[in-house]
């Protein structure tokens, strides 16, 4: 074998061994792709499950706010009504006194009738104070979905 026909092996050999090392990197980057590739799968997987999660919160919360809202709505309703009676019996006392005092018939002791004013606007009172506790209630609600939101749209203000 002549000197050129070593320097020629020799150059096939560097080259097969840099192509083996070339294929062995390649191999081993491979390798860490597949295993991120996985570790990504894995985390868009959870990722997927935490947000059907919030999704599912977010949605009962709004059935609850709605739910709310509905017994909220049926109570004013109901305090309506009941401010509407109570009109409607000072109305007809107010009738009664202007036919009372037309005629002869005995007058209703004044006291008794204050007793009854007072115990009708006690009772509005109670009404505008269940009112208004349902009200803050209310807001309560809505002040702390708001913060469920904030919260689920920026976790990261949350660690600050």
């Amino acid at each position: 074998m002549t000197e050129d026909d070593q320097w020629q092996a020799h150059d096939l050999s560097e080259r097969a061994r840099a192509l083996d090392e070339r294929e062995r990197v390649l191999d081993e980057w491979q390798a860490r792709l597949t295993v991120l590739d996985s570790a990504l799968a894995a985390q868009a997987l959870r990722l997927d499950e935490r947000e059907r999660r919030l999704v599912e919160r977010g949605a009962a919360a709004e059935r609850r706010d709605r739910a709310a809202d509905e017994r909220e709505h049926a109570a004013d309703k109901r305090d309506a009504r009941a401010d509407g009676r109570e009109r409607a019996a000072t109305e007809r006392e107010r009738l009664l006194d202007a036919r009372d005092t037309g005629s002869h018939a005995p007058l209703v002791d004044p006291g008794e009738r204050i007793g009854e004013a007072f115990a009708r606007e006690v009772s509005r009172i109670d009404r505008s104070d269940a009112f208004l506790e349902r009200s803050r209630a209310a807001v309560r609600r809505a002040q702390d979905r708001l913060d469920a939101l904030r919260r689920a749209t920026h976790p990261s203000d949350d660690q600050s």
